[in-house]
């Protein structure tokens, strides 16, 4: 069975009320959590059959630099995470205006990149 995590492990955070994360501890973090859900998902597009989500996820485990509490996913827009789908690979940020930039970035490759529409898994250029 898996060790449980530690403050050693990760930096933690929440973000107070102008939308800038202070650090915390992680018993902090899992209850300030559940409670502002909504708060964390920063901005989402859906374009050309494209799902391009920027979220605050509040937990680093990055060891030098500064933590990574930012995180942008591009995926297919049938993918849903109800259906069991964790999205596509996460670009982690360490400022907001980073990872904004990383979602206007997958704004523009979705715009390039239009999907068809077909079942779930078939997806064509």
């Amino acid at each position: 069975m898996p060790r449980e995590l530690s403050d050693n492990d990760l930096t933690c955070a929440f973000l107070n009320e102008e939308n800038i994360p202070v650090l915390c501890t992680l018993k902090e973090f899992t209850e300030w959590s559940p409670r502002n859900h909504e708060r964390c998902l920063i901005k989402q597009d859906e374009i050309n059959g494209w799902t391009i989500s920027t979220t605050f996820q509040g937990m680093s485990f990055a060891q030098d630099g500064p933590p990574l509490f930012w995180t942008t996913m591009i995926w297919p827009a049938q993918w849903r995470c109800d259906q069991g789908s964790t999205g596509g690979n996460p670009i982690f940020s360490g400022t907001l205006e980073e990872a904004l930039l990383w979602h206007e970035s997958c704004v523009a490759s979705a715009e390039n990149m239009g999907m068809d529409r077909g079942s779930f898994g078939e997806y064509t250029k």
